[in-house]
């Protein structure tokens, strides 16, 4: 049986006012079995976890009537990205665009220097612990905030 460790990741930054008016989240599923395995290889390699993005929006109409334009650009720093989904949390009086895709894990943070994408991990064995290691893209997440600010919010 595969253990997952299921993460949802809220970036810091949020909190320092990045997104002033809007609100970023992402969910990212992760095999214990597949992080060992990773470790274990002797070449430098990475494997892909699947992963949702939640980018909120001012709603519903502005949603549906941009989301393929939207998608389309936030799916530049996505793996294996899918088709965008309007979603409505009633609870929250909250609209959110959600594209599924993926998020890369190395076993060498080497195989991360010229990588674009918003968020990837690195893992590694110290002291004879396995830890891992969240990174975000700060010029990837600026773009998209950004993007997602020009586009949904300046039309209020």
């Amino acid at each position: 049986m595969k253990s997952k460790l299921n993460y949802r990741i809220l970036p810091v930054i949020l909190s320092l006012g990045i997104f002033a008016s809007c609100n970023f989240e992402s969910y990212i599923s992760i095999s214990f079995l597949e992080i060992q395995n990773l470790l274990r290889s002797k070449e430098k390699k990475g494997i892909l976890f699947p992963a949702t993005i939640r980018l909120e929006v001012s709603g519903s109409e502005s949603c549906e009537k941009d989301k393929g334009k939207i998608t389309d650009y936030v799916n530049d720093y996505l793996i294996e990205p899918g088709e965008g989904v309007c979603i409505n949390d009633s609870d929250k009086m909250k609209t959110y665009l959600q594209i599924e895709g993926k998020v890369k894990m190395v076993n060498d943070e080497s195989l991360l220097q010229n990588d674009i994408h918003l968020v990837s991990f690195s893992t590694f064995e110290k002291d004879k612990e396995i830890k891992v290691a969240l990174h975000l893209n700060s010029n990837s997440f600026y773009s998209i905030s950004a993007f997602s600010q020009r586009e949904f919010w300046s039309k209020l």
